[in-house]
């Protein structure tokens, strides 16, 4: 199949990682792929320049459209993949307006127009399946779950990497971020934002600091511009509690294995998700995790068996699901993460599931091409459907 993935995101972040190991799986089983993004989107940096599409992804007025779908016409494309809310709408449209049949993977839950107007919808765990299912009208014979996954020969070669070629030890990689080697170093991954619950998280270090004085807090990830206020306000937290100098700030880093490889368990105390990739790369390096119990994160993390779940925005269970794990215990966590990782959660698992649905819609789409296209006519004279398909995404509650 020829494939166009369409992504809205400018910056690194689960969705876009998640495009950019499918782009490179899909083209391995023999898939020509193209990559439609913003203009110098962090993804449209990870591949050759031939196979990136940059767009603005207006959908109104329809230039743009036209001009994508005469993209698709010249490199006779058989299916555009959307991911997130801006490229959803806009895939939605070249299918209405110009035939081009479209799937759409949600990462999230939103009440939004254009889910039910998809030849396809994969959701990344089962609650987001069920929810676009119910809230968003899309019928099951249109739906399937297809969970995230990680391509576990990325972290086999990790593995096998001398100190001299980044594969360095633990020491030294705590020795670069100023933590003393004696620390029980628990990770934080992901954008310092207030659903991400990093307050959560220095509140339950605090609760623990008697009773494990030697845990540690690696934050990775940073604020977005609208978060900087709350970073500030989580670093004044830190100090507020006296736990500042048990918690370190490493940034966005590009290199965030290198950096779990360094640490002893995953913590994630996240008020909202859906089937969060840094869980799985860290159960596929063996590490334990304590996350909260929202969204997908059940599907992914086996309470008591790869890990604790927590209640969501409760510092006291938070601390308590870390305080339950002793060594002994996080060691066979960590193994039968791993396993879980390679059985469910890797390419080959997945990636079969995603070709059905592609395949399944190029299928379909010559099905349907008499009955598109009286409507396609009709709306493509006027800005009703591009105004509802823009509606900004409410809030999920």
């Amino acid at each position: 199949m020829r494939i166009l993935e369409v992504v809205s995101a400018r910056d690194i972040n689960g969705a876009t990682r998640h495009v950019c190991s499918l782009v490179g799986q899909l083209q391995q089983r023999g898939h020509e792929v193209f990559v439609a993004c913003l203009p110098g989107a962090w993804l449209g940096r990870q591949f050759d320049r031939r196979q990136v599409i940059e767009t603005s992804l207006d959908r109104w007025p329809l230039d743009e459209l036209r001009r994508i779908a005469g993209i698709c016409r010249e490199r006779q494309i058989d299916v555009t993949h959307t991911h997130q809310s801006r490229s959803h709408a806009f895939g939605v449209l070249l299918r209405w307006l110009h035939g081009v049949p479209t799937v759409a993977t949600a990462h999230n839950c939103r009440i939004q127009l254009h889910w039910a107007l998809n030849n396809h919808v994969i959701g990344v765990s089962e609650r987001t399946t069920r929810f676009h299912r119910r809230f968003n009208l899309v019928s099951r014979r249109r739906s399937e779950t297809v969970h995230n996954f990680i391509d576990l020969d990325d972290y086999a070669r990790f593995g096998e990497q001398p100190a001299e070629a980044g594969g360095a030890s633990r020491e030294a990689v705590l020795g670069e971020l100023g933590i003393p080697a004696d620390r029980t170093v628990g990770a934080v991954v992901g954008k310092i934002t207030y659903k991400k619950g990093i307050h959560i998280a220095i509140d339950a270090l605090a609760r623990l600091r008697e009773r494990q004085p030697q845990l540690h807090l690696l934050m990775i990830g940073a604020p977005r511009v609208r978060d900087l206020e709350y970073r500030d306000q989580v670093v004044a937290q830190a100090e507020r509690l006296g736990v500042a100098d048990r918690v370190t700030w490493a940034g966005e880093c590009r290199d965030v294995l290198r950096l779990l490889r360094a640490t002893e368990l995953m913590i994630s105390a996240s008020l909202e998700e859906n089937f969060p990739i840094s869980l799985l790369e860290a159960m596929a390096l063996g590490l334990p995790v304590v996350a909260t119990r929202v969204g997908g994160v059940p599907e992914c993390v086996v309470d008591g068996v790869t890990g604790s779940l927590a209640t969501a925005g409760s510092a006291d269970s938070l601390a308590a699901a870390i305080d339950s794990q002793s060594p002994e215990l996080r060691l066979q966590m960590g193994t039968a993460g791993a396993e879980r990782v390679r059985l469910h959660f890797s390419a080959e698992s997945q990636l079969p599931k995603i070709e059905r649905v592609l395949a399944a819609a190029v299928g379909s789409a010559g099905r349907r091409k008499r009955e598109l296209w009286p409507w396609s006519r009709a709306v493509s004279t006027g800005s009703e459907c591009a105004e509802a398909l823009g509606n900004p995404p409410l809030k999920n509650t």
